[in-house]
């Protein structure tokens, strides 16, 4: 699992708690206020420096050292938020000497205390063997709690617990789309992406070609991948629109997706849609000669293409004139 040191993290686990408000401290007045309070055992003052320390919040610049040793202090005085928090760090190895032992034991007693982030990352740490030996049936449990609260995340996970009928929860296509329906409506990308593949499928699915359409681009707007790649192709297979088509492979290429280099490259070399830009084919096979292995995966062969790229070369056309 990788590691949670960013401030979106520190930004969520922050917000998860009712008891700390970050307006009450806005000034170098207040700050100092809530030191002596947190120097003479207020708890909810300890947790509040431990965040703005985390986060780097004015008055005072990101400092890890002081973040763990107020978080220390709250989360030993009983505080869930300091104590996920505290968690976080000894998980990473930030502040603190590594130690996914330590890890788990604050993650969890901030779990047990009702921390919604913290018991969805609990549910990450059983799934991926993170600190503890990998616990499916207790991965599930963590993330259903979350899940519970609205954690879109969590509802997302438990989704595909019941996908695929992982643990000893047995699969059940239809609770898993329910799942996945109500982290989508939440606004969530992969839930979203799924609901679009969803309606795409005519076996078992509930095929909607406009429904697929809508989840996928409330997906691709937010900048998923795989539901950037599967809106280009369905603009330009299904709906034949080769504009939309070519707008969502070049979202999907800025994160080098293998298929979207590909189609990208043969489109400009096939007249079907656009006239030969053979340059800007060239162009499009070189982002994708590093992923040529991704090719082999989805069952294209590439070596056609390392004999288009050499029969550009060597009729003159070149990358650097590519009309992009």
């Amino acid at each position: 699992m990788e590691k949670k040191s960013s401030d979106n993290f520190f930004n969520a686990l922050f917000t998860s708690s009712n008891n700390l408000n970050m307006n009450a401290i806005q000034t170098q007045q207040h700050f100092i206020a809530r030191r002596y309070a947190a120097d003479h055992g207020d708890t909810n003052s300890q947790a509040l420096l431990a965040f703005f320390y985390a986060l780097g919040r004015k008055p005072v610049k990101k400092n890890t050292t002081e973040a763990v040793k107020w978080a220390r202090r709250a989360a030993e005085n009983g505080s869930e938020i300091a104590q996920a928090l505290l968690g976080v760090y000894y998980m990473n190895g930030e502040g603190v000497p590594k130690n996914p032992r330590k890890s788990i034991e604050w993650m969890t007693k901030a779990a047990e205390q009702g921390n919604t982030v913290a018991e969805y990352y609990l549910g990450c740490f059983y799934e991926d063997g993170t600190g503890v030996e990998i616990n499916l049936p207790l991965a599930y449990k963590w993330y259903l709690k979350a899940a519970q609260k609205n954690h879109l995340d969590a509802i997302q996970r438990i989704a595909h617990f019941h996908f695929l009928g992982l643990g000893n929860i047995p699969e059940n296509r239809p609770e898993s789309v329910r799942w996945y329906r109500r982290a989508a409506e939440g606004g969530h990308k992969i839930a979203q992406y799924f609901m679009g593949v969803f309606h795409r499928n005519e076996k078992d699915g509930e095929y909607d070609l406009d429904k697929s359409v809508e989840w996928l681009t409330m997906s691709a707007e937010q900048g998923y991948t795989k539901a950037q790649f599967e809106l280009g192709s369905t603009y330009l297979f299904e709906l034949r629109d080769c504009e939309k088509a070519m707008y969502w492979f070049r979202k999907a290429a800025k994160n080098d997706d293998a298929m979207s280099l590909y189609y990208l490259s043969r489109l400009y070399v096939n007249d079907e849609f656009f006239p030969h830009d053979y340059d800007t084919a060239l162009y499009w096979c070189e982002r994708l000669l590093p992923h040529r292995g991704e090719l082999v995966k989805n069952g294209i062969a590439d070596e056609p293409l390392l004999e288009i790229m050499e029969t550009m070369r060597q009729d003159g056309f070149s990358a650097s004139r590519a009309r992009l």
